[in-house]
């Protein structure tokens, strides 16, 4: 969707049941029987800006055993919504709520931002107007830790990134730190990820199961 539009976001989460006991609120009165519960989800999306609420997905129900992990998706629309570029990193934040009842026994936070991108004969082309990239490679690096970067660490290094010019960055080798990418998307820098494929052996790249899991791991 274009700016001031609807947009719709859609999540899609595993639900990891582990060892469960009855829930407070079961009785054998009810359908539900131990070890076995029914919980429900549901999306809410905050505006940062204004830390006001714009858009609640509907509330969907999911039956609950020990020790399974159970998809859920859910989508939500948000009206007149604003798109993400390097110029203007609009986010939103997902509160994501698992309930039993009216009790919550899980949330989750999640920030994200609108934006279309895609590849034509010119170059790429976000929401809708052509990008000229200008991007830098980058690997994770600190005097005193390596790789082994704090947070405010990592949030510098994308400050400086950003305050060069750049609005995209290449992560060379291998996937980094989440807060990194978390931190691009704050700060406005597209990025462009490495298949975390760096020195293996072309024999085993050959492995079509190993491929599949360097693509999902993106």
């Amino acid at each position: 969707s274009g700016e001031n539009r609807p947009g719709t976001v859609s999540f899609r989460t595993l639900l990891n049941s582990g060892p469960l006991n009855k829930l407070e609120g079961d009785t054998s009165s009810t359908p539900v029987s131990f070890g076995r519960s029914r919980v429900s989800h549901y999306v809410e999306i905050i505006d940062p800006s204004t830390n006001v609420v714009v858009a609640v997905s509907e509330r969907t129900t999911t039956d609950i055993e020990s020790d399974r992990l159970i998809p859920v998706n859910i989508s939500v629309q948000v009206p007149l919504i604003r798109l993400w570029s390097p110029e203007a990193p609009n986010l939103y934040t997902a509160r994501l709520l698992t309930l039993h009842g009216n009790t919550i026994i899980d949330e989750s936070f999640i920030d994200f931002g609108f934006r279309t991108i895609r590849a034509s004969e010119d170059g790429l082309v976000l929401n809708g107007q052509p990008l000229l990239i200008k991007g830098i490679n980058y690997m994770p690096n600190s005097p005193e830790h390596g790789a082994s970067m704090s947070l405010s660490q990592i949030e510098r290094d994308v400050l400086l990134l950003k305050n060069t010019g750049a609005n995209a960055v290449k992560v060379l080798s291998h996937n980094v730190h989440p807060h990194f990418y978390g931190m691009c998307n704050k700060y406005g820098l597209l990025v462009f990820q490495d298949l975390p494929l760096s020195r293996v052996p072309s024999q085993v790249l050959a492995n079509d199961g190993l491929q599949t899991s360097a693509l999902n791991s993106l």
